[in-house]
């Protein structure tokens, strides 16, 4: 030990959050320890409940290994968001604490999107004046397209 450090390891987000202590591990020890812990800060901070940042905090380790986020995040598109929750909700192995189902995706989706939308990481579509005129302009070869049938 150096001088001027004590034995005790400083106490986390997590800790405060959990009382067993082998819990505490778990998350202290998950990918991305940084990362959470400023996205539930970000929650304090805004007013979230306790019970609320607690529960986010453990769908979060699911949502990350879902995703295979183990060192960093990456980019993610809405329907690759979408076909992780569908995977989620389905999913039937150990590590599920509740019966799945609808509002397991649900959950999934609305824990997930605040979270990669807090690290950038969501990608968005971005709807531009040009986009929607070649919207409009493929709309229109297509409907004339059916109507040369």
């Amino acid at each position: 030990m150096l001088p001027g450090q004590s034995g005790v390891s400083p106490v986390t987000l997590f800790d405060s959050l959990f009382l067993m202590p082998s819990v505490r591990r778990r998350h202290n020890r998950a990918p991305l320890f940084k990362e959470r812990v400023a996205f539930l800060t970000h929650l304090q901070v805004h007013d979230r409940k306790y019970n609320t940042i607690r529960a986010m905090a453990s769908h979060l380790l699911q949502i990350n290994r879902t995703l295979g986020f183990s060192r960093r995040m990456r980019v993610l598109t809405i329907e690759e968001l979408r076909e992780a929750a569908r995977r989620w909700a389905a999913y039937l192995g150990p590590l599920r604490r509740r019966v799945p189902g609808h509002c397991s995706y649900e959950l999934y989706m609305r824990i997930a999107r605040g979270w990669l939308r807090f690290h950038s990481c969501l990608a968005q579509f971005r709807r531009s004046r040009n986009s929607e005129k070649q919207l409009k302009h493929r709309s229109e070869e297509h409907t004339s397209e059916l109507q040369s049938l």
